[in-house]
């Protein structure tokens, strides 16, 4: 899935400009350790998520900053689609791609608030996904294990954020979409998004619990406001959220389950630092982090019941724009809970990577791609072992609307990467409709 926040990288793989060799690519071993989550009804206070996670990162360098708009997979990418039509077949595809064992068939997406099913290898539309309420736009979507459940988080009648599962068939046709149970999420001005933004949300992988965050730019006063991570357990609806203190920039921007409830989380923490390995409050700093919250902690803080994975600083230019320096931009969790797979910026924010990270304490593992064709590679989704993330053109020309990547998939385990036929699109005057999109 794809989109994020107030500015995103746009020309970064015109500015970072390097190419990637396959056989510089060194081996990985993944860790295939489980541990179940099953935490007792006393356990239990907890969260949900949802897509228009957006980290102020942008690339600081080389590259021009571009203004940007919320797309669903993490960090601050824009996914611009030329038109309200759901995007047919790339036209650089002369058939269907050949598809690694075990890569979803079916991919759920959301082209300015309509959702539909298509065909992973051919990029074909299987069938539009009606709204499930007079009104209802689609902001983020979320796939559990194994491509035949999704999440559909939007704003419905009546200004309230609401969450549908949808089933599909062996087929790919969608099953009628059902209204998910949990706490009612007003939104406390009359704020229309019209699908402009992107709300983050996860669902587990056994479809039990979902985990949302709302977009600040949902709140008409989000400085003074907290930024939440809900929980709630679909069984009765039961609910926890945990908080960041109020900040002007700070922002959830993605959200990924692992087994043992673990739940990944990617933002910006505005009036943040790091002491001793742990992200504290500090007036005037600025933090891009990847944690990992424990969701069968009791807590309230976002920052104390969850660990610190990976952070960069973030700057401010006297233009008033915000980038990372150095650190995670956008990230997924692996299902066992071992490794992230995210987009890191290195070298003041000049360089870009898709990298496999430790879980435990961000040690970069292998590095999937290097240079400008990860500049917009937004991980969006994990599927068993398959990667689904945005590959950037080798050469772009920019023009008012322009093919600026593919969707493609990557195998953690082997750094195969496979372009996919859905074309992403940019724009040098105008925002356009986010593409959403998970499997």
């Amino acid at each position: 899935m794809s989109g994020r926040t107030e500015e995103r990288l746009r020309e970064t793989a015109a500015a970072i400009g390097e190419t990637v060799r396959p056989h510089d690519i060194p081996a990985l071993r993944l860790n295939q350790s489980h541990r179940q989550f099953a935490p007792s009804p006393s356990q239990y206070a907890r969260w949900r998520g949802g897509r228009w996670l957006i980290p102020l990162v942008a690339a600081a360098s080389v590259a021009a900053l571009v203004t940007g708009v919320v797309v669903v997979g993490q960090v601050l990418h824009i996914r611009l689609s030329p038109s309200h039509q759901h995007p047919g077949p790339s036209s650089a595809a002369s058939g269907p791609v050949q598809l690694p064992y075990g890569t979803p068939k079916f991919m759920v997406t959301s082209l300015g608030g309509r959702g539909a099913v298509s065909a992973t290898a051919t990029g074909q539309l299987i069938a539009r996904i009606p709204p499930p309420v007079n009104g209802f736009v689609i902001e983020g979507i979320a796939a559990s294990q194994g491509d035949r459940m999704f999440v559909l988080a939007g704003q419905g009648p009546h200004d309230a954020v609401e969450f549908f599962r949808v089933l599909l068939g062996a087929n790919g046709k969608p099953g009628h979409a059902a209204r998910l149970p949990g706490p009612s999420v007003r939104l406390h001005a009359p704020i229309s998004s019209d699908g402009r933004i992107f709300i983050p949300v996860a669902i587990s992988a056994d479809g039990d619990y979902l985990a949302y965050a709302i977009s600040r730019q949902l709140l008409g006063d989000a400085a003074s406001r907290p930024a939440t991570i809900t929980v709630v357990r679909l069984a009765d609806g039961a609910s926890h959220t945990w908080k960041l203190w109020p900040a002007g920039r700070t922002q959830i921007s993605e959200l990924s389950w692992a087994k043992g409830g673990q739940l990944s989380w990617i933002g910006v923490i505005g009036d943040a630092t790091v002491a001793n390995g742990s992200v504290a409050r500090h007036r005037g700093d600025e933090l891009s982090v990847a944690m990992v919250l424990g969701t069968a902690l009791p807590g309230r803080s976002l920052t104390v019941d969850s660990r610190l994975v990976s952070y960069g600083w973030l700057s401010e230019s006297a233009t008033g724009k915000s980038s990372v320096l150095d650190g995670p931009v956008a990230g997924v969790i692996a299902r066992d809970g071992e490794t992230v797979a995210a987009q890191i910026l290195t070298r003041h924010g000049t360089r870009s990577k898709l990298v496999v990270m430790s879980a435990a304490d961000g040690q970069i593992i292998r590095v999937l791609l290097d240079g400008p064709r990860s500049s917009r590679a937004d991980p969006a989704s994990i599927d068993g072992d398959s990667l689904l993330f945005t590959l950037s053109q080798r050469h772009v020309h920019p023009s008012p609307r322009y093919v600026c990547g593919h969707l493609a998939l990557a195998k953690l385990s082997s750094a195969n990467i496979v372009p996919l036929p859905f074309e992403i699109y940019c724009s040098t005057t105008w925002p356009g409709l986010p593409f959403l999109y998970a499997w």
